[in-house]
């Protein structure tokens, strides 16, 4: 039982390790504010409503009162009760029926003259120094069949953009819409930015009468009601590194590229290469030429804002000597590449017994790998190989073994 409530201990404070709130809105100074509020000054600044498109005279509007109460997830909406939230509801000028004057909570009337574009926008939020941001809340809102709804917008200090349109939910049998949780991550433009802003852009269509929950012919909905704000910062998890080359066996001289693949993505690199040229690279995925002969070792450390990991790779590339291994090809005529030159497709003959499973490598002039694939041993064989993807030139082809390399070249049309 004790270790059972250590581990729960533990846990709890990794979790809260990673991830710290630092803007809340959560509308309580609207406990005491009367029917009908159409603005809001809090600790955070003053929210504001901007026009998206078209209102008819007796659009609905954004309110914030408790109304519609501030509860939890999971619970079924109330009015008049508890601390306040915004919502979009309807005006005095378009009376629903069975209710009188302006803001009766998340309610809308969807009747004629009420077609509403319009984004509730949060103050400017101050991200410097933040990262990895996630924005969260708890909300109403009513089916419709995508004829009203929500979506979540965000300002990145120029423009607006859409993030995201949180899903219609269902309603409790009151009528009352049901509380639920929604969190979204934030861009990456968001990051240590001095200018975000969030927004809740709300539009109803007064000619689409298809409410799941009502008749929705001039009578009450259920709209969009929005609690408990919270953005938040997820420290980021260090990377796995991981990675592998184009080929492991080339000849003096030869090019090869090393891939990242690690995880939870890095944002630098460090590459130390044995023997190589360039002897270190800050690139991702860099080109390195061999030109002595031996076995050599390759290191990558990647790092992001969660810290480093590294792996060496001992003898990693193997660097051989391929001039007997051309004059070998030269004096026995063992490989054969046939037609030479050739447009799309050239045949690899060779006449000699392969003593382990082969490789053979196109490269160009330069040693850049173009083109690699393994092979069975096999001994008076032909390979097909397609080379319609390469650029006219001159080609190496390049078969090698454990023991021995063989070269020969050709010429792409």
């Amino acid at each position: 039982m004790k270790k059972t409530l250590l581990i729960g201990i533990s846990l709890f404070a990794v979790l809260c390790a990673s991830a710290q709130q630092f803007w809340i809105e959560n509308w309580n100074a609207h406990s005491q504010l009367s029917q009908g509020t159409l603005s809001y000054t809090g600790s955070n600044g003053a929210w504001s409503v901007q026009q998206t498109g078209t209102n008819d005279a007796d659009s609905n509007a954004w309110y914030f009162s408790n109304q519609e109460d501030a509860l939890g997830r999971g619970q079924c909406g109330t009015n008049g009760n508890t601390d306040g939230t915004a919502h979009i509801g309807n005006t005095a000028n378009a009376p629903l029926l069975g209710l009188a004057g302006a803001d009766n909570g998340a309610i809308i009337d969807d009747g004629a003259n009420t077609t509403t574009n319009q984004r509730l926008q949060s103050p400017v939020i101050n991200c410097t120094g933040k990262s990895n941001i996630t924005l969260s809340f708890n909300y109403i809102q009513g089916k419709s069949g995508g004829n009203d709804y929500v979506t979540l917008q965000y300002y990145n200090g120029t423009s607006w953009a859409t993030l995201s349109t949180p899903a219609e939910l269902d309603s409790c049998n009151s009528g009352q819409g049901l509380w639920t949780y929604y969190s979204v991550a934030l861009p990456a433009s968001a990051n240590n930015n001095a200018n975000v802003k969030i927004g809740f852009n709300w539009t109803n269509n007064t000619n689409s009468f298809d409410d799941n929950d009502f008749l929705n012919n001039s009578v009450e909905i259920v709209s969009f009601a929005v609690d408990s704000i919270v953005l938040k910062t997820t420290a980021a998890i260090a990377p796995v590194t991981a990675f592998t080359v184009s080929d492991t066996s080339v000849c003096a001289g030869d090019s090869v590229q090393f891939t990242d693949q690690s995880t939870n993505t890095p944002t630098s690199w460090a590459w130390t290469f044995t023997g190589g040229t360039p002897a270190t690279s800050a690139l991702q995925n860099p080109w390195v030429k061999y030109n002595t002969v031996g076995h050599y070792n390759v290191k990558l450390k990647s790092t992001n804002g969660g810290g480093s990991d590294s792996i060496t790779k001992t003898t990693y590339i193997d660097v051989k000597n391929c001039v007997a291994g051309m004059g070998t090809i030269v004096d026995n005529n063992s490989l054969k590449v046939y037609p030479n030159p050739a447009n799309n497709t050239i045949n690899v003959a060779f006449t000699a017994v392969i003593d382990a499973n082969a490789k053979i490598n196109i490269t160009d002039l330069t040693g850049r790998t173009i083109s690699s694939q393994s092979v069975n041993s096999f001994a008076g064989k032909t390979m097909p190989m397609d080379v319609s993807g390469i650029a006219p030139g001159v080609y190496f082809i390049k078969l090698s073994t454990a023991n021995t390399v063989y070269v020969t070249k050709f010429i792409k049309q």
